[in-house]
């Protein structure tokens, strides 16, 4: 996943050119200590059972979740001819 910023605290995350993901820091004022900093959501279809947003602590911890929602959600794409 390419990922390219878009502002302060906002990633978007491209696969190729087709923006997927976006990452989203909280605004200073509701950041607590020990609470997650880091919005994260894929812009795709919903897959039941997939979580498809979240938060996490660090800007990395988010970019790895959607990372590895985008991989198991294209794992679950159903692909013609595949049995």
């Amino acid at each position: 996943m390419r990922w390219v910023e878009t502002g302060p605290g906002g990633r978007q995350g491209f696969s190729g050119e087709k923006p997927v993901a976006h990452v989203l820091t909280f605004h200073p004022r509701d950041l607590r200590p020990g609470k997650p900093a880091w919005e994260w959501a894929l812009n795709m279809p919903k897959v039941p059972g997939l979580e498809m947003e979240g938060t996490a602590a660090t800007e990395a911890d988010a970019k790895a979740a959607v990372e590895s929602v985008w991989i198991a959600w294209l794992d679950l794409q159903p692909i013609p001819g595949r049995a």
